[in-house]
């Protein structure tokens, strides 16, 4: 062991010498006077605290010029923020106020009235905020939404200044603001969406003379009075889609042209809305080949004109056969574009199964497909609309305007010495309007309701067909009512556009709020218990206080006892008698809500519009919360379409990302007063009601109550029908009634027979449309009011557009533009467009 032990230690000590270098180092090859270790380079100096990428509004382009607002509207206010210093955690707000000349102002009067006068700001006053997480130097998106006010009248020159403010957690940190101005729509305008990875190929849309009617050079100052009709939207399609993700945010997008953009592109949410918004009367445009296998696969499918299978050659003579036909007169381009389609072989056209519902565009040979979706329409162009053959052709415009817009056909008429567009069979000689641009309609904001000289009298008076007046506010214009047309004849104007906002607005002036405002009011507060109940209740405490008292005392010999029993009974007596009159003893709440649910034909998702009545005895504030996103609140009157009360004038919040759907916080109700709240949200009926040869078939989860069913035939005659009540799942027999009467009992709750009865008349249901139109008396979902009232009462009208008339398509234009305006709008260019101001300002302010 010893001579181990001496072995080892010499090696040892060798092995050490050797590693020594490696212990203590070696100046290797560094430079001299290079140091050792030179320190990282500091970090860039950061301007700010957080970098924003600015408040947009959706849909957003990519250029500037084609963001805007619609007044009136809702729309989805996007904010990009990074953290440059640090985490943050904190809260996102965001607003909108009006600027009538332009002006971004560093000013934050909530108390400042919805009605300010022209030329002065006006702020909606609504807040939206969301919680917003900040990771440092990273670079997050957050959307919100928020409700568009009405100025007195919109020009190309009108703006809106969006505000978005982060308010972090950390109190030693000052919140950051900007502001942007951005354009607002004009009451024809809608949005044009086209989803392409290829936008270049659709840039000459931008100088169509259906998007906006050309100009002279030489009047120029006639530029800013021409009105827009269509503000061209091409979102990026390199990530997040910058759509919204709610039908109410869609309801200022007229057309969605959908290219060659692939669906999964899409949220869920996006969708949805989509899917939604067809429905209630969007138009969907899908262009050739591009994308139409995966749309056929996905969630739209059930929606396309045809389940495409795959391409096949498109056939030179349907080309030739649908230029000519198209064709304005004058067009010497039709020759030189058949003979560029028939040059070339091996063009793409989409093949596959047509849908049963679905029909050949006229003079096209069935190269285009329409289908009627609900109120909408999906049109699929089975070539791609982009084709050279298609670039060239003087008639596009025309083919364009009526044969995938559906609008009206136009001329070009000389008007003092002014080259002038106006539609060809409008004795009005208009030019564009928001019922032409778009078919979204929703009954409860752009319902027109027909009444004989008041709406109780219309109850139970079969005869009073055909004499009414317009339930109408001031702010709609509908044609007048002839009443000397035969009781029931059509009277047009089914709906009707708000001056301002146009088609798909949020009103508190339509006549359903109008109706339901005014019963409402009748209906809202306390309900004082009845007679008998009192007389009944002073009864039984008198019983129980005294011969009941003693004789129970007396039987257990305890008879002394009996007076000490005297408060203990006083005090059940009072706690029995007020949970009996559902009152909360002395702090009394009640809750009135009258609801107005839409549905589409085989469609399971309703629109549904609550208007909300909440009393107090003592002041208090209420929440509203929504368990889906597609819910919108606000208080009656908030955009001074109606002169509110005084607590309706004051800011509220309206809460997003805490819960699964927005929530209103805190919204007080002073003692002893009523204010009204309007809702709307989009709930799931759990199936459809369908009309199938004469058989009815509530699908739903609902039992609908005093049913009727009225039709108009295609010769304009009426038919009515009374189901009675219609049981969830239940099929009912339709017996059709000529004589056109509707009889509803006088006694419904909350008088909701003043709103059927308008509904149930014949003289604004167009020819070839059928109606049903119902009552619902169980509580609808989707929202809950935090504290809850003690005393609630809810109806629920219900309607059902069981058929939709036939859209024809209409004819080409009357002529051509002329040769000089052709010439002229090649050169027009993109920032010609309105919405071109486009700013972004830092400010120091708080909300």
């Amino acid at each position: 062991m010893q001579t181990r032990r001496g072995r080892f230690g010499p090696t040892l000590l060798i092995w050490t010498l050797l590693t020594l270098p490696l212990w203590v180092g070696c100046d290797g090859c560094r430079l001299p006077g290079q140091a050792s270790n030179p320190p990282p380079p500091p970090p860039p100096e950061v301007s700010s605290e957080f970098n924003f990428g600015g408040i947009q509004a959706l849909p957003l382009g990519n250029t500037p010029g084609q963001m805007g607002v619609k007044p009136g509207h809702w729309f989805t206010a996007s904010e990009t923020i990074r953290a440059n210093r640090a985490d943050h955690r904190g809260l996102l707000r965001q607003r909108i106020e009006l600027q009538p000349q332009a002006n971004v102002v560093d000013s934050f009067d909530l108390s400042t009235p919805a009605d300010s006068v022209a030329g002065e700001k006006i702020l909606v006053p609504l807040l939206s905020e969301r919680p917003a997480v900040l990771p440092q130097m990273r670079t997050k998106r957050f959307d919100a939404r928020l409700l568009a006010g009405l100025p007195r009248s919109v020009n190309r020159n009108t703006q809106a200044l969006l505000s978005g403010q982060f308010v972090s957690s950390t109190p030693a940190t000052l919140p950051d603001f900007v502001q942007r101005s951005v354009s607002m729509l004009q009451p024809q305008e809608y949005f044009f969406i086209v989803l392409t990875k290829r936008p270049e190929r659709f840039s000459s849309l931008q100088t169509a003379d259906w998007i906006r009617p050309p100009v002279d050079q030489d009047e120029s100052e006639l530029a800013s009075e021409t009105p827009t009709n269509y503000r061209l939207v091409l979102p990026k399609t390199e990530g997040l889609l910058t759509l919204p993700e709610t039908m109410f945010d869609w309801t200022s997008t007229a057309v969605l042209l959908w290219d060659d953009l692939d669906p999964s592109t899409l949220t869920v949410q996006q969708t949805r809305a989509m899917i939604d918004w067809v429905h209630f009367g969007g138009r969907l445009i899908i262009n050739g080949t591009g994308a139409g296998i995966e749309l056929t696969r996905s969630n739209l499918g059930p929606l396309m004109p045809m389940e495409i299978q795959g391409n096949g050659e498109l056939d030179a003579a349907s080309v030739a056969d649908l230029l000519e036909s198209w064709s304005v007169t004058g067009d010497t381009t039709t020759q030189q574009q058949v003979a560029i389609a028939r040059e070339r072989s091996a063009r793409l056209q989409v093949d596959g199964q047509v849908h049963p519902d679905a029909v050949s565009v006229r003079d096209t040979s069935d190269l285009m497909l329409r289908r009627q979706v609900g109120s909408g329409q999906v049109i699929l162009s089975r070539f791609d609309l982009t084709s050279d053959w298609m670039l060239g052709w003087r008639s596009r415009d025309s083919f364009f305007n009526a044969a995938v817009l559906g609008r009206p056909p136009r001329k070009y008429v000389t008007i003092d010495d002014v080259v002038r567009q106006r539609f060809a069979d409008d004795k009005a000689s208009r030019i564009a309007d928001a019922s032409t641009n778009t078919g979204l309609r929703l009954m409860a904001r752009d319902g027109r309701l027909v009444k004989a000289s008041a709406v109780a009298d219309s109850v139970n008076q079969p005869s009073a067909l055909g004499r009414g007046e317009a339930i109408q506010s001031a702010a709609s214009e509908p044609p007048e009512v002839d009443p000397a047309k035969k009781p029931g004849s059509f009277q047009g104007a089914e709906f009707v556009a708000h001056p301002i906002a146009g088609m798909g607005s949020w009103r508190d002036d339509s006549d359903v709020a109008i109706l339901a405002r005014a019963t409402l009011r009748s209906q809202s507060g306390i309900v004082i218990p009845p007679r008998p109940f009192v007389i009944k209740a002073l009864a039984i405490y008198l019983a129980v206080l005294v011969p009941l008292n003693y004789l129970f005392f007396r039987v257990l010999g305890r008879l002394e006892w009996a007076w000490l029993a005297v408060p203990v009974i006083g005090l059940g007596g009072a706690a029995w008698i007020a949970r009996g009159a559902s009152l909360d003893v002395g702090f009394a709440r009640s809750r009135t809500e009258i609801a107005i649910l839409e549905m589409q034909p085989e469609y399971s998702r309703a629109h549904a519009t609550r208007f909300i009545s909440l009393y107090n005895s003592l002041s208090r504030r209420y929440d509203f919360a929504f368990d889906s996103p597609d819910a919108a609140v606000a208080p009656f009157g908030i955009l001074g379409q109606v002169k509110p009360g005084d607590e309706e004038r004051e800011p509220v919040t309206l809460r997003y990302g805490f819960a699964d759907g927005p929530i209103l916080s805190g919204v007080s109700v002073a003692s002893n007063r009523t204010l009204i709240f309007h809702a709307e949200q989009i709930l799931d009926m759990g199936g459809s009601v369908q009309l199938r040869n004469d058989s009815l078939r509530n699908n739903t989860q609902f039992e609908l109550l005093d049913c009727w069913v009225i039709g108009r035939e295609k010769d304009g005659s009426l038919k009515v029908a009374n189901l009675g009540t219609c049981a969830a799942g239940a099929r009912v027999r339709v017996r059709w009634s000529q004589s056109g009467t509707v009889s509803l009992p006088n006694d419904l709750p909350l008088d909701l027979q003043q709103l059927m009865s308008p509904m149930l008349r014949g003289e604004t249901l167009p020819p070839g449309a059928t109606r049903l139109v119902a009552r619902c008396e169980m509580p609808l979902p989707g929202m809950t009011i935090s504290p809850e009232p003690a005393q609630q009462t809810s109806g629920a009208v219900v309607i059902v557009h069981l058929t939709r008339p036939a859209i024809d398509v209409p004819s080409g234009d009357a002529n051509l533009m002329p040769d000089r305006l052709e010439k002229q709008r090649q050169n027009r260019l993109d920032d010609d467009a309105p919405g071109d101001a486009d700013v972004d300002v830092k400010v120091n302010a708080s909300f």
